[in-house]
């Protein structure tokens, strides 16, 4: 029986290295560009309205990030981007991130969220209408993740349409006929 020289197992696990590091290099490019936040969005609503304003419920206008049609209602969302621990509590003014040395604090989303969510209420009606702030990143909630913010992940999780369903069933009428109302009054920002 032959026996195998030190430079076929040297080539030998070096090959097997290299592929090991070729298919967690895939992985990991898959996971990027299935969660990012474009195919996120595309999952989970049948339209978007992005980047527009709309009149509030004091003659004024206030701007929304994304409006999206889902089957369960309207959705007004919000991205942040962040990476590290985040400290936030819904009553909390100011929320920080920490990444390793650096630091950075922002206002707290959810009251301006609020406002969103009741100004697109006021338009939309009887249909319902939901907020969320999905963060963008690797972030740990440090002491518990506040309502209605979520990673990219768990916002694909509660509102992704099963596959195959987008534009299969119908709206139900009355979220349909909101949609049609947002998408008359709403604005380039």
């Amino acid at each position: 029986m032959p026996s195998i020289t030190t430079p076929v197992l040297v080539t030998g696990a070096a090959s097997l290295i290299l592929a090991g590091l070729l298919v967690w290099l895939l992985v990991r490019t898959w996971r990027r560009i299935h969660r990012s936040p474009r195919m996120v969005l595309r999952r989970i609503c049948r339209a978007r309205i992005s980047d527009v304003l709309l009149p509030d419920e004091v003659d004024g206008e206030i701007h929304v990030e994304h409006l999206l049609l889902t089957d369960s209602g309207i959705l007004v969302l919000e991205f942040r981007n962040a990476s590290g621990a985040l400290f936030g509590g819904e009553r909390m003014d100011d929320w920080s991130v920490i990444d390793g040395q650096r630091r950075f604090t922002f206002r707290n989303p959810l009251p301006a969220l609020e406002s969103r969510v009741q100004s697109v209420q006021a338009l939309a009606g009887d249909a319902p209408v939901t907020g969320r702030v999905a963060v963008i990143g690797e972030v740990q909630f440090a002491g518990g993740r506040p309502d209605g913010v979520l990673g990219l992940a768990d916002l694909d999780a509660e509102f992704s349409l099963p596959r195959g369903k987008r534009g299969g069933e119908k709206i139900p009428e009355v979220i349909a006929r909101a949609w049609d109302r947002l998408e008359r009054v709403a604005q380039p920002a």
